[in-house]
């Protein structure tokens, strides 16, 4: 064999493995993080159309490989139940009903708002003591979050037993904002980073061990 097709051969098998060490790399997936008052969430995923360029909306089943999860505990508590209302959603165990899809609004890549109403209930009976024999209630909750704020709204009825057998019924079905605030967005990974291939140290290391070989042969070959 020839130095010629020697040498062809190996800068072949050299581009071949070094293109091989990129593409079996796994892509960055896009990662945000957002908090608010009594709560927090993440957002992730590693396909989707969008750009990173300018303003740009998707649908949460628009994303591909997606995990989106939130948890926000009401800090409008009747009860003794440390869980009273809690509105929550995980991609895989979902909790509160949402009452309209999903969406979000990007920036340059960063995530800067969220669409989104969840709602939740809760009833029960507690025993405070004193003239008070027990408590019945039944609270329904809609928490909703425009952009960068959110606002939580409460609707429900109380009945109020006391000792000497008398009841007072606090009817309360018209929906009050009990809790509102704004909501802050931190991107760990940007839009523009899906599909970067990160190159693996091991891959590098064995591309290298080749490579050397190859040049040991070809100075062997000569």
């Amino acid at each position: 064999m020839s130095d010629q097709y020697v040498r062809f051969a190996f800068t072949a098998a050299s581009f071949t493995i070094l293109s091989l060490v990129f593409s079996i790399a796994p892509s960055y997936a896009a990662l945000f993080y957002f908090e608010m008052d009594q709560g927090k969430g993440e957002l992730s995923f590693t396909q989707s159309s969008l750009t990173g360029k300018g303003r740009e909306t998707a649908t949460l089943s628009e994303l591909g490989n997606v995990h989106f999860n939130y948890l926000f505990n009401s800090p409008n508590n009747p009860t003794p139940d440390p869980n009273f209302i809690v509105y929550s959603y995980n991609s895989s165990s979902i909790t509160s009903k949402l009452l309209n899809p999903v969406s979000f609004e990007f920036s340059s890549g960063d995530l800067v708002g969220i669409e989104l109403t969840s709602h939740d209930s809760n009833s029960g009976t507690f025993f405070p003591g004193g003239l008070v024999t027990s408590k019945d209630y039944y609270i329904e909750g809609i928490l909703t979050i425009t952009g960068d704020s959110f606002e939580e709204k409460q609707s429900g009825s109380t009945e109020v037993h006391f000792v000497d057998g008398s009841t007072i019924v606090a009817d309360n079905f018209i929906p009050s904002t009990v809790s509102s605030g704004k909501v802050s967005f931190t991107t760990v990974t940007p839009i523009a980073a899906i599909g970067v291939p990160e190159p693996q140290p091991l891959s590098i290391l064995g591309s290298i061990t080749l490579l050397g070989l190859g040049v040991g042969f070809l100075r062997k070959a000569k």
